[in-house]
């Protein structure tokens, strides 16, 4: 729509309602001056930019006067209460602001009066109080002599143990191990009591035999006997036996014809024995090699022996030859035994066979030899066990390998029976042990057929050896004394 200037823009009554708005903004906006108490809680009415900017520059003025200050207003502080126990600390006149308290063991803290008295009273100490007893002196403390007992040194890390030095030159105290035998040996009081303990204490014959078989010079006794001149080996020559009977070894080509007596060859003996009221057959394996036979019983009367008869001949014989068998006849109670001495340079194992009932395990038949029961044969195998009557069903047989020391312990209560006798006599199986068959090659022939034609013409023989095969249905066990 045109406007037309001959009318009026705004009528009068929208004139009237301009003046009335107008009045109202009027009070809504304040020119009054900022004060914080009339200010506050006014929620409908604005100030005016006069009123706001009136404010600010007021607040102009006075950040501009504070910016020369480069420190802050200073505090005086000063010593409020002071007592035995705690200081306190005044602040800007104010009393006792702060209150520092007595150190504890667990906390810093003041030193009290009383902890600053002990301090000052010992200022005046310059040595320690003078020690009696294990610990002597003042400044400097010494160990009395003959004060510290065993007790107080250190313990010992273990059983058999010295004290003394290994390492080479000088140093601390070590331990250096001991065993039973050594501590045996270190409380002997003399020499003699010390050969006695190493087995060593040699008897008059030995010492002769030692000294070349004639009677000793002094010279000999003391190189055999006191170890000042021997040697080890020397000593264990001429006290034992074990190696040789004197100091002088020879090769067969430096032995002279004759010169070698009964007395001087290497012997070993062959035993058997049986309880069987029937005649048993004996195979005397070594005949190539020994001598005659000898026989005896447990008991008087009960025991019988026969080479052969009619009944049992020694035969049919083969091409070659064999060892006789011999019979014996014993009794339930009494075994019967046969032993025969042979000729021999083996002897590597010592062997006990025992042929036992498997129920009532009563032992019928044994033997005793230094060689296994194949010595002469072609093969171990030939003849695994000495017992012609062995008895799969009805038998066992027990092998018992004693070992040097268990041999010479038997040789000790013989007495004259002999070996078999005194193992089946004094021992018995011990049924929980184990033993390991000999797995080392023992003599098992002489390879040579004109061996004593060699010995005569001081020729060398071939000795064959070989591994014993183990026997499955063999066991081997240990032997015990008996209770």
């Amino acid at each position: 729509m045109a406007l037309d200037k001959n009318v009026p823009l705004v009528t009068n009554t929208i004139a009237a309602d301009l003046i009335a708005i107008n009045a109202n903004w009027e009070a809504m906006v304040s020119d009054a001056a900022y004060n914080a108490t009339t200010w506050d809680a006014v929620t409908d009415v604005a100030p005016s930019k006069n009123a706001v900017r009136d404010k600010i520059a007021t607040m102009d003025a006075a950040i501009a006067a504070n910016t020369a200050k480069n420190t802050n207003v200073p505090t005086v502080l000063s010593v409020g209460t002071v007592n035995t126990n705690t200081v306190s600390i005044t602040s800007d006149g104010s009393a006792d602001d702060v209150t520092l308290p007595a150190a504890t063991v667990s906390t810093a803290g003041m030193l009290t009066t009383a902890k600053w008295a002990e301090i000052v009273a010992n200022t005046a100490k310059v040595t320690n109080a003078t020690h009696t007893g294990e610990v002597t002196g003042a400044t400097a403390l010494t160990i009395a002599d003959d004060a510290v007992t065993y007790a107080k040194m250190q313990n010992v890390s273990a059983t058999d143990k010295l004290l003394g030095r290994a390492t080479a030159g000088a140093g601390n105290v070590e331990e250096i191990a001991c065993t039973a035998f050594g501590r045996s040996l270190i409380d002997d009081a003399n020499a003699a009591t010390a050969l006695g303990t190493l087995g060593l204490a040699a008897t008059a014959a030995e010492i002769n035999t030692a000294c070349d078989g004639v009677l000793a010079t002094a010279i000999e006794i003391n190189t055999a006997c006191d170890g000042i001149l021997a040697t080890a080996a020397e000593i264990n020559t001429a006290c034992d036996g074990a190696t040789a009977k004197n100091s002088h070894t020879h090769d067969q080509a430096g032995i002279d014809n004759a010169a070698v007596g009964q007395g001087e060859l290497k012997t070993a003996t062959h035993e058997q024995s049986s309880t069987s009221t029937s005649w048993e057959a004996k195979v005397l394996t070594y005949a190539d090699y020994g001598f005659n036979c000898r026989v005896k019983s447990a008991a008087a009367g009960v025991g019988y022996f026969k080479r052969s008869d009619d009944t049992n001949p020694s035969g049919p014989l083969s091409t070659s030859y064999v060892g006789e068998s011999v019979f014996l006849k014993g009794s339930a109670s009494f075994a019967a035994y046969v032993i025969q001495r042979y000729v021999t340079a083996s002897g590597e194992v010592f062997w006990v066979w025992l042929l036992r009932d498997k129920i009532t395990k009563q032992i019928t038949d044994a033997e005793a030899c230094s060689d296994h029961c194949s010595f002469g044969y072609k093969d171990p195998s030939d003849r695994e066990h000495p017992f012609n009557n062995y008895n799969p069903d009805k038998h066992e047989i027990i092998l018992y390998n004693p070992t040097k020391e268990e041999l010479e312990r038997i040789y000790a209560i013989e007495n004259g029976r002999g070996i078999l006798q005194t193992v089946l006599e004094d021992f018995e199986v011990d049924e929980k042990s184990q033993a390991i068959w000999p797995d080392i090659p023992v003599t098992v022939k002489i390879k040579n057929h004109d061996w004593f034609d060699r010995y005569i013409s001081k020729e060398p023989v071939d000795i064959i050896k070989k591994v014993i095969p183990k026997v499955g249905y063999i066991k081997c066990l240990k032997m015990r004394k008996k209770a």
